[in-house]
């Protein structure tokens, strides 16, 4: 799972962050409505913003696994439609946090079709 943002627009630091000698690895939160916060180890790297990005956003990303696993699996189920989750990365040097608040859609068909392939069975 990747979470790209351009973080330098909020003056959020990825430094410690980056690469494989990064210094930093979160963890970064996620919390759905209603559902227990879960935490996961991050690795940062700059990367295509893809066809509806602009510039070099960074990219944190998220090993596959059974908790992984797991929290995909809550915010598949029906109570989660229409929802925010949250998304909070700590800042290395003690600063702010890098907030990132995401809606989920309330048709979450091509979400649930997309994501469902990727999930141990």
């Amino acid at each position: 799972m990747e979470l790209a943002v351009e973080p330098t627009r909020f003056g959020f630091k990825t430094d410690d962050y980056e690469g494989p000698d990064a210094t930093f690895s979160g963890p970064v939160t996620f919390a759905n409505d209603g559902d227990p916060a879960v935490a996961f180890e991050v690795a940062g790297w700059f990367g295509d913003g893809g066809p509806f990005d602009t510039g070099i956003p960074f990219i944190f990303g998220v090993n596959r696994g059974a908790a992984l696993d797991s929290a995909v699996r809550r915010w598949l189920a029906p109570h989660a439609v229409g929802k925010m989750l949250n998304v909070t990365v700590p800042a290395a040097d003690k600063g702010a946090p890098l907030t990132v608040q995401f809606r989920w859609p309330d048709d979450d068909a091509v979400f649930r079709r997309v994501v469902s392939m990727c999930l141990n069975k």
